[in-house]
């Protein structure tokens, strides 16, 4: 049920700041709307689908408690589990490339505990540690460069706040 519970909450909170986003973006005109808006869309978007996808794979199991061994022999559930939390826990930043680097040979996606999704591979074979030093770095690297770009928007965003010489600069800088 915790599963259950935080997905649906995810894919509800999702859609809902879709609509409220939409609506927003249905008030401005088209010249107007910011490229933040759009962005912020897509991240949006691409959490959903993310959620999405993992969810009707994780979620069936909790229900069925299928054996992943007999269900997926080949692993193939397994593969594309796996690419589709890195995917959509990294896309918003970075390309897919990461994603699909255990398909193309480097790393391993493999059941993780308690049997019910797939992830990185964390044993001491050399392909298995250059793909998951690569999504630490990658992530380490988002994060960082996500905090400077967020930090220079506040200050952005501060100083046109406060700055009371043109009510019109501030509608050009939105």
């Amino acid at each position: 049920w915790f599963s259950t519970a935080f997905g649906l909450i995810g894919l509800c909170s999702n859609l809902f700041a879709l609509c409220v986003l939409l609506s927003s973006s249905r008030k401005l005109s088209s010249r107007s709307r910011s490229s933040f808006l759009v962005f912020l869309c897509g991240l949006v978007v691409t959490d959903f689908t993310g959620l999405l996808v993992t969810a009707s794979v994780i979620i069936p199991y909790h229900f069925i408690k299928f054996t992943w061994a007999e269900v997926d022999p080949s692993c193939h559930l397994c593969n594309f589990l796996g690419f589709s939390m890195v995917f959509f826990g990294q896309c918003p930043l970075l390309p897919c490339l990461l994603g699909l680097l255990p398909v193309l040979g480097l790393g391993r996606y493999t059941l993780q505990y308690p049997g019910s999704w797939c992830f990185l591979t964390l044993l001491p074979d050399t392909g298995d540690i250059v793909f998951c030093l690569l999504f630490a770095l990658l992530g380490i690297f988002a994060v960082l460069l996500s905090f400077v770009l967020n930090t220079v928007s506040v200050v952005t965003l501060c100083r046109v706040y406060h700055d009371r010489e043109s009510v019109q600069r501030r509608r050009d800088s939105e």
